[in-house]
């Protein structure tokens, strides 16, 4: 139930991502926290995927598609922050807006392993790719200076 809402919400923020956001009420914060604490949760993400990724023969003893599986979606947190990372950097929107699209993409596939899974690390990964794709949406809209 809780994470129908998390849908409805992210679709509500896609939304306000196309309608006029008022931005006096993001002025007020300290810009320099927020890129500090973006870059934080996409090192942080980058790491999960390692250690997620790393796991796989500690879980898996034999090589089948569940260690894949697995594997890959270790890979997956580590492309993602990796991407975000060159998003942030370079001053092309087209690459924001696609950081973006792959933020949406990676929280509903989160919020869809969260709901089927219901353990400790899958809801810390759920966090960690909403408080990126949130704020993925700031760096295209220019709240955050790139």
């Amino acid at each position: 139930m809780i994470n129908m809402y998390l849908i409805i919400f992210i679709f509500e923020i896609l939304i306000c991502k196309f309608v006029y956001i008022n931005r006096t009420v993001l002025v007020s914060i300290n810009m320099n926290k927020l890129e500090k604490s973006f870059k934080i949760s996409i090192y942080l993400l980058i790491l999960l995927g390692v250690v997620h990724s790393g796991l796989t023969p500690v879980f898996y003893k034999v090589f089948n598609a569940d260690a894949l599986w697995f594997f890959g979606t270790g890979l997956s947190y580590i492309f993602m922050g990796l991407y975000n990372l060159a998003a942030l950097k370079v001053k092309v929107t087209s690459i924001s807006n696609m950081a973006v699209i792959l933020n949406f993409i990676a929280t509903i596939f989160t919020i869809a392993i969260t709901y089927i899974l219901r353990e400790p690390q899958a809801y810390v990964a759920m966090v960690l790719v909403i408080y990126i794709f949130i704020f993925s949406l700031f760096t295209v809209d220019g709240f955050i200076k790139r």
